[in-house]
């Protein structure tokens, strides 16, 4: 089990970067905060707590053994990362209704990042739910909200009713930044010595969309022919990964103490906390961070550790951007440093990499974990 700081070390994250005068939020879509997760924080260096903000209608209902924990796990990670941050919980039930809403709630906030755990294969959303997922997510990151979410953690099928290959929804949305998992060992130094994607004991979300056309920042990225056979041009899922495998999990504070957690839900408030970083650093916001990611892959290659085994039962990973783990981890120094490198170049709102997405019922959504 490692610690959250002992993961952003190995992936080389600034540490100076604290997220001093930022705000930042994750959606919850059920359960509460374990009590005394405020002063485990504090102890760990990270003092002001969590902030929780009931959605319009919605209500709180603590569930220590269940969504408590998936929220204690995206309220560490980003706390642990980002600790003079504000991190705010938007809290709402398990509803098509509160998440939409909590995406819209980010942007309203000017929310520097927000993190999404939750989601579904993306069959069971209907045309309806995705479209005013998109709308939201679009409007959200064009108020400069970077939003990122978990590509989900049953490998490529992504529990699909009628088995077959697709992208999570909203990771798969064009303005949602998608993360997947990998399988991260350290050295004694908290040193990254190997990386592959996460494929036992679960697997990375990942897989070539059947609804979601292939954005243009794709365009000119080789995407893998769809595992179904289906002709659609579709989004590829994920973008990006970190640490997900739970046979190397992320530490997190529950009501029964310290406990490994694993899963794309740890990845995906990993990339909120660099990408947080990132926005202190410019002193501006990103937005949406896509376009960016893709560009950096050919101009600055360096940023990315490119992942080149393992599979999620659908698609291997290998040389460049695959159906596994994306464009490969990041490392974070490298990627403040290559922002700082093109920054200077244009205004803030011209250069491409700045901005600045269910059906699903309620038994339907899932946390990933």
């Amino acid at each position: 089990v490692y610690d959250p700081e002992q993961v952003y070390k190995a992936y080389n994250f600034p540490e100076d970067l604290k997220g001093d005068n930022l705000k930042v939020s994750f959606t919850s879509l059920g359960g509460d905060l374990p009590r005394g997760m405020d002063d485990w924080l504090a102890k760990r260096g990270a003092p002001g707590g969590i902030k929780v903000a009931i959605l319009d209608g919605q209500e709180l209902m603590s569930d220590p053994q269940g969504a408590d924990v998936e929220n204690a796990l995206d309220a560490g990670n980003l706390k642990l990362g980002l600790p003079k941050a504000e991190v705010t919980m938007l809290a709402g039930t398990n509803s098509d209704t509160a998440f939409i809403q909590s995406i819209a709630e980010a942007g309203k906030r000017k929310s520097a990042v927000h993190s999404i755990s939750w989601g579904n294969n993306e069959e069971s959303w209907t045309d309806q739910g995705i479209r005013g997922m998109s709308l939201a997510a679009k409007k959200t990151s064009l108020q400069g909200t970077t939003i990122v979410a978990a590509s989900g953690d049953n490998g490529a099928l992504d529990n699909s009713p009628s088995r077959r290959f697709q992208a999570d929804i909203p990771s798969g949305l064009s303005d949602v930044t998608g993360v997947g998992g990998t399988k991260l060992t350290l050295g004694a130094n908290s040193e990254r010595l190997s990386e592959e994607a996460w494929s036992t004991s679960g697997a990375t979300g990942g897989g070539i969309s059947e609804k979601i056309p292939k954005p243009d920042f794709q365009k000119d990225i080789q995407l893998p022919a769809n595992a179904n056979g289906t002709k659609f041009d579709g989004r590829g899922v994920p973008d990006i990964a970190f640490m997900a495998s739970p046979e190397t999990s992320w530490k997190v504070f529950t009501e029964d103490g310290e406990v490994g957690v694993g899963g794309t839900s740890a990845a995906a408030p990993a990339s909120a906390v660099l990408f947080a970083k990132a926005v202190q650093m410019l002193g501006q916001p990103l937005g949406g961070v896509n376009a960016l990611l893709y560009k950096f892959a050919s101009s600055h290659p360096q940023v990315f550790n490119d992942i080149t085994l393992g599979d999620n039962g659908g698609y291997k990973a290998g040389p460049g951007w695959d159906a596994t783990t994306g464009l490969g981890s990041m490392d974070g120094q490298k990627f403040i440093d290559a922002l700082k490198a093109e920054a200077p170049k244009s205004s803030i709102n011209a250069i491409p990499f700045v901005g600045l997405n269910q059906r699903s019922d309620a038994q339907k959504n899932g946390m990933h974990r």
